[in-house]
């Protein structure tokens, strides 16, 4: 089988699933954009897996118009390389929804199988974040985008999505989809594994004295940046606490910002580390956030709640306790959701004074991710979705 991934974010755990895929034989294309300011691995082709950058004449981070002129940009690059390789089968996966509707048509185009890895509903978080910024206008340009999305989810080959709450609102907007599977996202437990705390980055950023409070990855304004601030403000006088956001983001200037205002000298802000670190940065932190504002929550799991149990490190996530992500975290043992900056503060010093209570979360978590994350076994069920919708 030639595949043709589309994966916008160039996320590790897509990677792998790519080069397993190559290695049973298949011809994989991993096309992903490196300018996405999403946490990515050192990618190289080989053997039968090939990687190709799709780079963006766009700086997607300073505006709408420039995010959209971006994910344009994307979506018609992906089309283009569809059309040259003609694939057997294309999988898009986190592919934003201007992108998506240009990979999807050349798709019906040249009549090509098309997979919607279903990794977040955009539709909806478009609505709500553009209804916010730009009131009907937004809301209008919000329910294109979902319309969109469901005409793809409804025409597609086969749909793959990551969360039974993702199947609740397939359901809702009356979308009959009769290829639809729930394959849940992972992480690598060989990659990420429980380190010592005390490690080269730890040592290199002066974390080793400290109880390390860690946000890693993506941080935009659906993540709630101000949750982090209030937190951090509330724990200001707590000496050994330290909040470390090592991230990428248009919530990135808010957070300095804050941190400038409010004299937070608690907060240490990194840019988003090399995929060779995320480990020693995982085993820096002694509790890992997770951060969704009430709207995102309704709308997307985060995947850093795999690797933060890969890590083998307790959670604390902000968010809806009635959210998917809020459930899976309280579900596998690994954490605790909490509200906002006042709550997450005190569960903060809760655990910060009980060890044994971060060992047996940390423990949990590790061991979900050693029971559910083989890649082997997830592959051979991507497989199947994929050869089926072959002949649909």
């Amino acid at each position: 089988m030639k595949l043709l991934l589309s994966d916008y974010g160039g996320y590790a755990f897509i990677y792998d699933l790519g080069r397993e895929l190559a290695r049973r034989g298949h011809e994989v294309i991993h096309a992903f954009t490196s300018d996405s300011a999403s946490p990515q691995g050192d990618y190289v082709s080989e053997g039968k897996l090939t990687v190709i950058n799709l780079r963006l004449p766009f700086d997607r981070k300073a505006g709408f118009l420039q995010r959209w002129a971006a994910e344009r940009a994307y979506g018609k690059k992906a089309a283009a390389l569809l059309r040259k390789e003609q694939p057997e089968v294309i999988m898009a996966a986190d592919t934003p929804l201007e992108a998506l509707r240009h990979l999807f048509a050349a798709s019906r185009r040249y009549r090509i199988p098309f997979v919607f890895w279903w990794q977040d509903i955009l539709g909806d978080a478009m609505v709500a974040v553009l209804s916010k910024k730009f009131g009907k206008l937004g809301y209008a340009i919000g329910s294109f985008y979902r319309q969109t999305e469901r005409r793809c989810l409804a025409q597609a080959s086969a749909v793959i999505a990551v969360s039974e709450l993702f199947v609740r609102r397939l359901h809702d907007w009356s979308v009959e989809q009769p290829n639809l599977h729930v394959i849940h996202n992972w992480a690598s437990p060989e990659t990420i594994r429980p380190l010592p705390k005390e490690n080269d980055f730890s040592r290199r950023h002066g974390l080793t004295d400290r109880f390390v409070v860690l946000y890693a990855g993506t941080l935009g304004m659906k993540q709630n940046p101000q949750t982090l601030v209030d937190a951090a403000k509330y724990l200001l006088q707590e000496s050994e606490i330290l909040f470390v956001v090592a991230a990428d983001g248009v919530a990135v200037p808010f957070l300095r910002a804050q941190k400038e205002e409010l004299r937070l000298d608690n907060l240490l802000i990194l840019p988003l580390q090399p995929f060779r670190d995320v480990p020693l940065l995982l085993a820096s932190g002694d509790v890992h956030l997770v951060l969704l504002n009430e709207d995102a929550a309704r709308y997307s799991v985060p995947s850093k709640i795999w690797t933060s149990c890969c890590a083998g490190r307790p959670i604390l996530i902000s968010a809806p306790p009635d959210s998917d992500a809020a459930r899976c975290v309280q579900q596998i043992g690994v954490g605790k959701a909490v509200g906002g900056g006042a709550e997450l503060a005190t569960e903060l010093l809760r655990l910060y004074h009980d060890k044994e209570m971060r060992r047996i979360m940390g423990g949990n978590g590790r061991r979900y991710a050693e029971q559910n994350f083989h890649l082997s076994t997830i592959a051979e069920r991507f497989e199947r979705v994929l050869n089926k919708a072959r002949k649909v």
